[in-house]
């Protein structure tokens, strides 16, 4: 299930202020009691919700601004000590790899989602094998020319002698 993001600027969910604060600066925030603090006191959700601790943090990877942490405490002020920022940093190293992992994954999934348009798309048979000779993917013409229907176990050697398959460039089988 995929949801929507929403500009933050729009949001009645989180203090902006506090969240375009350390976006802007790049660093971490800590509201020992937020409502009686000056700066971020007149911000819509800080006047709604009335929080006391207040944490807001940069998730950086590489030197790369990648998100943000936010944690309030409702409860108790000072809640957000410094034994606990440290944790949290650790914390929110962590959660930066996994992002960066997260978006790389994201972005290799759609490049081979891609290219397998591009190969099915194609008037031309494509096959890629495994260094072992198996075929791991045939586009659909290479199917419909070979008369397979799904990818067989059948090695190179094999498939060239049955169907006068030639290397790229050359005499050879």
């Amino acid at each position: 299930n995929v949801l929507q993001s929403i500009p933050v600027e729009g949001s009645q969910e989180i203090p902006v202020t506090i969240i375009n604060y350390v976006y802007r600066t790049s660093q971490t925030l800590v509201l020992d009691d937020a409502t009686t603090q000056n700066k971020f006191a007149s911000d819509t959700y800080i006047i709604n919700t009335q929080p006391k601790s207040v944490l807001c943090a940069p998730i950086v990877h590489q030197g790369k601004l990648i998100g943000i942490l936010y944690l309030e405490n409702n409860l108790t002020a000072r809640a957000f000590t410094q034994d606990r920022l440290e944790v949290l940093k650790i914390l929110s190293g962590q959660a930066a790899i996994s992002i960066a992992n997260a978006k790389l994954y994201a972005e290799v999934t759609a490049n081979e989602r891609r290219l397998t348009q591009f190969f099915e798309a194609m008037p031309i048979g494509v096959s890629v094998h495994e260094p072992t000779g198996q075929i791991s993917y045939a586009n659909q013409t290479a199917q419909n020319l070979l008369g397979i229907s799904v990818l067989p176990e059948a090695k190179t050697e094999q498939l060239s002698e049955s169907y006068q398959v030639y290397r790229a460039q050359t005499d050879r089988l």
